[in-house]
């Protein structure tokens, strides 16, 4: 009965930590996004942390894409389509915490996801 009891604590351990480490992929891909903004444009602390918060919750909601597309709601091209949706409407929120225009901001984009690729 030990042995059970024991195996169960470990599994729960187990998925909770797996589902922390999820959570921290995205936070730790927001903050180098932060930081390389902040690094590009030179930004203070209050514009690199609504630039975190604003990536957070974009990262969050492609997230849920995901999920829907792994569970077979969404297709490959219906997944791909909103990811797009969402991308284009957190572009002007991040343009704006930032504070540089559009093209800027995707210039920028462009050299952050190199960047973040090479980690």
């Amino acid at each position: 009965m030990k042995k059970y009891l024991l195996i169960v604590c470990a599994l729960i351990f187990s998925i909770a930590a797996n589902a922390q480490g999820k959570a921290g992929k995205q936070q730790a891909k927001a903050m180098k996004y932060a930081e390389l903004a902040t690094e590009e444009f030179s930004l203070d602390e209050t514009k690199k942390n609504a630039v975190y918060e604003i990536k957070l919750e974009q990262q969050k909601e492609i997230m849920g894409l995901a999920k829907k597309k792994k569970s077979g709601e969404l297709t490959q091209e219906e997944f791909k389509a909103k990811q797009k949706e969402v991308n284009k409407s957190y572009a002007p929120k991040l343009a704006d915490a930032i504070g540089v225009s559009k093209k800027e901001l995707n210039a920028f984009n462009k050299k952050a996801k190199e960047a973040m690729k090479k980690k």
